[in-house]
Formats: C-alpha cells, structure tokens, sequence
C-alpha cells in the first residue's frame, strides 16, 4: 500500500446505503469489555478478553489475553490473538482457523494494516490530532470513523459491501489498542 493515499469523504450513496455502527468501550468495566450497537441502537455483538489458552511464548511474552467477539447469544465469534511481539502482529481466528491478521504498521501506533480471507487489504490509518479516521482498500476509501463524543466511542461508516463482523471485530480491537496504549 502507497504511503501516500487521498482520502475521500463518503459520497451520498455509501451515507444512504452504507452500514453505520457505533463502537463503545464500556465505561465501567477496566478489563477491555465493549459493545457494537447497529443504527438502529441495538447491541450487535459484544468483546471482551479471554484468557489465552497457550502459555508463554517469546511472540507474547506478557502473556496477553485473547480479544474475543461475541454474538448477541453470547456465543464466540471471532478472536483476535497476538503472534507477534515486536513487529505487533495478531492473527483473526473464526473459531480456531486463521482468516486473517492485523500486523501494526507505526510506531506510533496509528496506521494497521487489515488482512481478511473474502475482504480486500485495508490500511487503516489513525492520523495524529484529528478525531477522523479512515481505512483504504485498493478501490479506494471504505471505512470512516469519527471519535466521540469521547475516546471510549467510534462512529464507523463501511461501504455495503465490508459489512462484515470479522472487519467490525477488528476495527473494534484496533480502537480497543488505541484507547488503551495510543
């Protein structure tokens, strides 16, 4: 992906049609609890940690728990588990088969690049002092977040066709990092 990338604002059909989600880390909970709600204010799917079933490792040497997705059955959905230390990178596992993975791309933390089987490859780009956030595909812009109106919150627009849970846990674990050490 170019380093250099125009972002664009979505056109009035991605607005009408596209799928609108709102991204909250729960305020009374410290242990990285959270909710997806839909636009019509309902709770879509809900995360939290879960405690790794693998021992230490040198490509998690602090032992962090797994980013688990659940549905509105509280049923698993998606996990993220990191299996890289130093490049951060962390692999999407649907139940245990990987689909995808998440590899950080700063170090400043603010740019991920976004790799899921079925979904073309995002870079999911945080820019320093804006609260607009944006992810690029190669067809261009298809993700669009807005913080607020605190940190614990992301108001995320996906084109129609991303509408997926699997990039939604991710954008949800990815706001998750950035609360917690951005």
């Amino acid at each position: 992906m170019s380093s250099r990338i125009l972002t664009t604002s979505p056109d009035e059909v991605t607005v009408q049609n596209g799928a609108k989600y709102c991204l909250v880390i729960d305020f009374e909970d410290r242990s990285r609890t959270g909710k997806i709600w839909n636009e019509h204010g309902e709770v879509e799917w809900s995360y939290g940690p879960l405690r790794n079933p693998l021992q230490y490792s040198s490509r998690n040497p602090f032992n962090k728990p797994d980013f688990v997705v659940f549905d509105a059955n509280g049923n698993p959905t998606v996990t993220i588990r990191r299996v890289s230390f130093v490049p951060s990178r962390f692999h999407i596992l649907d139940r245990e088969n990987v689909i995808g993975q998440i590899a950080m791309r700063s170090v400043l933390l603010n740019k991920y690049k976004i790799e899921i089987a079925g979904i073309a490859t995002c870079a999911f780009r945080m820019p320093l002092f804006t609260r607009y956030f944006h992810g690029h595909f190669n067809d261009g812009t298809g993700i669009w977040a807005v913080v607020g109106p605190g940190t614990m919150q992301w108001r995320v627009l996906l084109r129609s066709e991303l509408n997926d849970v699997r990039l939604l846990s991710s954008l949800a674990f990815i706001h998750n990092q950035w609360f917690r050490f951005g």
